[in-house]
């Protein structure tokens, strides 16, 4: 998948799409890879504490980026083989 993505990165830049591909190394970098956010640190510290709980933060962003998609650029043609 990784080798894909870059060849979709390529063919984005050599046809100057204004838009990035679908897949990028950098999206595929983020699915696989675990991310566990740990805040101990900075209520220790700072005594900083969240606004919000998990569940919350995580269906803001859902939202915000439901939002984003309705105003959103159209999506690039899709190359077919003949191109």
């Amino acid at each position: 998948l990784y080798g894909m993505a870059a060849a979709m990165e390529a063919a984005a830049r050599v046809r100057g799409w204004s838009r990035r591909p679908d897949m990028t190394r950098f999206s595929l970098n983020l699915i696989g890879l675990d991310y566990i956010e740990d805040p101990t640190r900075a209520i220790s510290e700072l005594g900083w504490q969240p606004e919000v709980g998990m569940n919350e933060a995580v269906r803001r962003s859902v939202e915000w980026h439901r939002s984003r998609a309705e105003v959103a650029p159209a999506p690039h043609r899709v190359l077919t083989p003949s191109e």
